[in-house]
């Protein structure tokens, strides 16, 4: 593949407040890629965008004391076309790009108590029509974690299992154009959450984090193969209707201890879960209530 972008920027920094804004133009060709079911697509997919950010943050209470306030903002939009899209209705010009994702934070610090506390506000725009030459799905870069649960582990299995199961020649004899797209990543993607956090620091060296999540789907959320099954109209997974778009509740707990050794090094030995309780567009899949347990140990010199 090949990608040339060209960045520009402005911050502005004030007592209390700091703004900023980039411009991005990118343009990338892809490696040489199939022409699936004879489209008359070139044989290199391109993607010219145009992608916009501005974001703020203020410092409400008085940075010398020992209780803050800090309010934080993010929105970003995008324009532009790809060629990679790979619909009939892409097929004589370019899909047009057109997605917009955002976050609003309230964060807390209360210095005497070890307290923090986080409230994330959160939007990623979905894709009610994935068969035009408009594509509106934003996803969140995959560093920016949601949660520990439902977009890191559970929705990117089930749109894997969906995306196979349609292209399957023995269930369709066509496999739907552009199907891999809809693969995601472990991204924050077609939804808008709640997502308040709680960190707790009652000795210097442990850490201990609570955190809720509460997402929805900002479009359709669409199962591609009872979609595709129906024709090509919206079902969610397991073949509920489009308009189910509740993803579930997730509760988060991570504890970290952090001890440190001779010579500047430290041990941070952790711990982490999650419970997922399914929402609406999930719960004709029968999932139960998935649940994650993870540990790890991160040594730092």
């Amino acid at each position: 593949d090949e990608a040339i972008a060209v960045v520009s920027g402005l911050r502005w920094r004030l007592r209390r407040a700091e703004l900023g804004g980039l411009v991005v133009r990118r343009w990338q060709q892809d490696a040489d890629a199939p022409t699936p079911n004879n489209a008359p697509t070139p044989d290199r997919w391109t993607t010219r965008v145009l992608p916009m950010d501005i974001w703020a943050t203020v410092e409400v209470t008085d940075p010398q004391g020992s209780h803050h306030v800090t309010l934080e903002g993010e929105l970003a939009w995008i324009r532009g076309e790809t060629t990679r899209l790979q619909v009939p209705e892409a097929w004589d010009s370019p899909a047009d790009v057109r997605s917009l994702g955002g976050i609003a934070r309230i964060r807390t610090d209360h210095d005497d108590l070890r307290l923090s506390t986080r409230l994330d506000i959160l939007y990623a725009s979905g894709d009610n029509d994935p068969r035009d030459s408009v594509v509106r799905n934003f996803a969140f870069h995959t560093d920016y974690n949601a949660g520990m649960l439902l977009f890191e582990h559970v929705m990117p299995l089930l749109t894997a299992r969906t995306a196979d199961r349609v292209a399957d020649p023995a269930l369709l004899a066509v496999t739907p154009e552009g199907v891999r797209h809809t693969i995601q990543s472990g991204a924050f993607t077609n939804a808008m959450a709640l997502n308040p956090v709680v960190r707790w620091r009652p000795i210097s060296t442990l850490d201990i984090r609570l955190g809720w999540l509460a997402a929805r789907g900002a479009g359709d959320v669409v199962d591609v193969y009872h979609s595709a099954l129906y024709g090509g109209y919206n079902r969610t997974y397991g073949n509920g209707p489009p308009d189910d778009r509740g993803l579930g509740h997730e509760l988060d707990l991570a504890i970290a201890w952090t001890a440190r050794l001779p010579g500047q090094l430290t041990l941070t030995p952790g711990i982490e879960a999650a419970v997922l309780r399914p929402g609406s567009a999930l719960s004709a899949l029968d999932l139960g209530t998935p649940a994650l347990i993870r540990g790890g140990v991160d040594f730092r010199w």
